[in-house]
């Protein structure tokens, strides 16, 4: 029980697959394969205060930027904009991000969506977050091209707290891509842009 951390000592390569693999005494192996994400670059990179309104009619401000999706494949991004002074980039914590764009989805931890709209194409992504409380804070964008697991294992458990306590809910499968066993093991790439 708990978790394990073991510190690599080179960096994981982009488009190469990994496996991981467990053992324990008295029970099966475990195992899961998973391919690391190829990184994006964030382009055209506009920050707004209070520059858009949310559906409810509050003022949000406003971020849009261009990436460019890779052809030819399956695709998964995450987003949150973050409000410093997390200047380590890797502090959970994020504002309210939500766009109005179709392609975007509510998922446990932040908004994702994936490329089956836009394969291979440049796409400009429209965000909106809570406006700076503290006028001495920074924004910052954490954009992640996570993989289909993480994707599906984000829809999954937001699912389950919906139908949580409601007796007229179907139950939920949670997602799991472990052989022999439950959890998902996942990788994921980071861009971290200060835009404010």
């Amino acid at each position: 029980p708990g978790t394990y951390i073991k510190q690599l000592s080179t960096p994981l390569l982009h488009g190469k697959e990994y496996r991981l693999e467990a053992t324990a005494n008295g029970f099966e192996s475990v195992s899961a394969v998973q391919t690391m994400p190829d990184p994006v670059t964030l382009q055209n990179i506009e920050y707004e205060p209070e520059g858009g309104i949310s559906l409810d009619g509050y003022l949000k401000d406003k971020i849009t930027y261009d990436f460019q999706d890779k052809g030819g494949e399956s695709n998964y991004y995450q987003v949150t904009i973050k409000h410093l002074p997390d200047t380590t980039g890797f502090s959970d914590y994020g504002t309210y991000t939500w766009s109005l764009d179709p392609i975007m989805e509510e998922g446990w931890e932040a908004p994702i969506f994936n490329d089956v709209t836009f394969d291979g194409n440049n796409y400009n992504l429209i965000i909106l977050s809570d406006p700076l409380y503290d006028p001495s804070y920074g924004v910052a964008i954490d954009f992640r091209v996570i993989t289909k697991d993480k994707y599906f294992l984000s829809k999954s458990l937001l699912a389950a707290s919906f139908a949580d306590g409601n007796p007229f809910a179907e139950p939920v499968i949670i997602h799991s891509n472990v052989e022999n066993g439950s959890g998902v093991f996942s990788m994921e790439t980071r861009t971290y842009e200060i835009i404010y």
